[in-house]
């Protein structure tokens, strides 16, 4: 690890009222003691740690740059172990940027994305899915995923995983003390009892897998394709989802010509809107583009709105969705009810149950608090109740799990087990190697990059 001294800007850079300036190293009291000039008049050393102090950055020169408050917090209560420094300044762009230039030509130089973070994994403080965990709550779209993200830095990932490390390693001893003291009575009983803590485990990650998938939807939310014919009201039944005016509606037909993604927040769960190009018939390529992405949503989205128009009959677009969205949970939206009906209702609710149909109006409003109520209902019938306690896997993590459990299922599969204990170990101790990279013990180093290069510069 780098013993040099890393500085960066912590907040966004712009125009604000406050600024943060971190500073983290062996050398961040050296550096601060040179540029800041506490109002009262003490050593940067008599100043405890976790102390704000308020003063003056100024230049080489002794000339005032910004009234500051400075946060001191001494190795190792600090976030990444080391003396960290925080400058809050006035959040302008010229003081962020003057306080920034003295901290580097006062010895420090300018972190790396993810820098801080990852100096807090390297040097112990939080494991690795800890500290993706701190990304996931920048990344927080609702309320449920921020609580998620915070339960998953506060360990309750790594405690699971420590937990299945743990069986895996008693695994071990008993496999090799098998191996190494075959003659033993009181040993033999372990091949039996070997087989069966595998099955035990198998099944808690089972389960586990079950449950972190769960934690994905509150993280990364709900597909829902807005489907239909062109001009049946489905840009208008956006905005009206959003409460604004995002999408472009007006009464020609065919506007909408790609997917117009927006999240919606649903009780917790964050809902991805689809607004899709309407089924029409083709003239050009672009509009045939647009057609042929619809319908690759309609088979990829978790939820399907069908919005008809109420004002016209049903006609052959409308028949072939409306045998079509069955494949997949739906709800049946018959859009502008604020002007007289023609639209054969008595067909559709001959296929369709009450429980799936919603008069709209996306005019006024009426009827877009049911569609909402339906959706969720529809996300609780497919993943159950989700609780904010849930876990949530990112790619890299349930890629390591499963890896896992097929190394285990090798070995639930093998009858001869208790005839290749060499095996068998060598099997767990894969196990072992994948949880160790899971968490970062053993992580690599090009694995590392990628993670914390997903970070912003200062965080």
């Amino acid at each position: 690890m780098e013993s040099d001294t890393i500085c960066a800007i912590s907040t966004p850079y712009g125009i604000s009222g406050i600024g943060i300036i971190r500073i983290s190293g062996k050398l961040a009291f050296s550096i601060i003691g040179k540029i800041f000039k506490p109002a009262r008049k003490q050593t940067i050393e008599d100043i405890s740690s976790h102390t704000v102090v308020y003063g003056h950055i100024t230049d080489e020169k002794g000339k005032i740059v910004d009234e500051v408050l400075v946060t001191f917090m001494k190795s190792p209560r600090s976030y990444t172990r080391e003396d960290i420094v925080e400058i809050g300044c006035h959040g302008g762009i010229v003081p962020l940027r003057e306080i920034l230039h003295l901290c580097i030509t006062s010895g420090a130089r300018l972190a790396l994305p993810g820098e801080f973070t990852k100096r807090a994994f390297i040097n112990g403080r939080i494991d690795l899915t800890q500290a993706e965990s701190v990304l996931e709550i920048i990344n927080s779209k609702t309320e449920k995923s921020l609580a998620l993200a915070m339960n998953k830095l506060q360990g309750n990932l790594k405690n699971i995983i420590q937990n299945i490390r743990q069986q895996l390693l008693e695994v071990l001893v008993s496999i090799e003390a098998s191996i190494n003291f075959p003659e033993e009575e009181d040993i033999k009983h372990y091949d039996i009892n070997i087989q069966k803590t595998i099955n035990s485990i198998l099944i808690y990650i089972e389960n586990f897998i079950k449950r972190a998938g769960k934690g994905k939807i509150i993280y990364g939310g709900i597909n829902a394709a807005i489907v239909g014919r062109t001009n049946v009201g489905k840009s208008s039944l956006l905005n009206a989802l959003l409460r604004e005016d995002r999408a472009i509606v007006t009464e020609v037909a065919g506007t909408t010509r790609d997917a117009l993604r927006e999240t919606i927040n649903i009780k917790g769960i964050p809902v991805n809107i689809i607004d899709t190009a309407g089924l029409q018939k083709v003239r050009g390529r672009l509009a045939y583009i647009g057609i042929k992405k619809s319908l690759e949503w309609i088979e990829k989205a978790e939820i399907n709105l069908l919005v008809l128009d109420g004002t016209k009959r049903l006609n052959s677009y409308d028949r072939r969705l409306l045998s079509q969205i069955k494949k997949k949970p739906y709800i049946v939206v018959v859009n502008k009810i604020d002007l007289p009906l023609k639209i054969e209702i008595d067909d559709i609710k001959k296929t369709f149950s009450k429980e799936e149909i919603v008069f709209l109006s996306a005019k006024t409003g009426k009827g877009i608090d049911e569609i909402e109520e339906k959706m969720y209902s529809l996300i609780q019938d497919g993943y159950g109740i989700i609780e904010n306690n849930e876990i949530f896997l990112n790619v890299r993590q349930e890629n390591k799990i499963k890896t896992i459990y097929n190394h285990l299922l090798v070995l639930k599969n093998d009858t001869g087990l208790k005839n290749n204990l060499d095996i068998a170990a060598q099997q767990i101790k894969n196990c072992l190697q994948e949880i160790d990279k899971l968490t970062g013990r053993k992580a690599d180093e090009e694995v590392l990059n990628q993670i914390f290069s997903q970070f912003c510069i200062g965080k």
